[in-house]
C-alpha cells in the first residue's frame, strides 16, 4: 500500500481530480482483481485521515506505518505493485 499512497497518480484518482487518460488506467487496474478494489478502499481510508494534526514527519510515517499494520491484519491484505503501467 506504500507504493500505492506515495504515487501521485493513485491519490489524483483517488481525489477525482485525475485526467481522464489515468483515471482509465486506475479503473482498469482495480478492475482486474477483487484484492485490489479492498486495497484501494483501506488507501481510501489513510488518505481520509488528518495527517498534518500528526506532528513531525517521523510521527506521520510512525503512524502511517501502525494503521498499515492494522488494515493488514483485520483484511489479509497483500501489498500489490502497481509496476504492470
Amino acid at each position: 500500500m506504500a507504493d500505492l499512497l506515495n504515487d501521485e497518480s493513485f491519490l489524483r484518482w483517488l481525489e477525482d481530480k485525475a485526467p481522464r487518460r489515468q483515471s482509465i488506467k486506475w479503473n482498469r487496474w482495480v478492475a482486474r482483481s477483487p484484492e485490489r478494489r479492498k486495497l484501494v478502499a483501506r488507501a481510501q481510508i489513510v488518505v481520509s485521515m488528518p495527517f498534518k494534526d500528526w506532528g513531525s514527519e517521523s510521527d506521520k510515517q510512525q503512524q502511517l506505518e501502525r494503521l498499515m499494520n492494522v488494515l493488514n491484519k483485520t483484511g489479509n491484505l497483500k501489498l500489490i505493485k502497481t509496476d504492470d503501467g
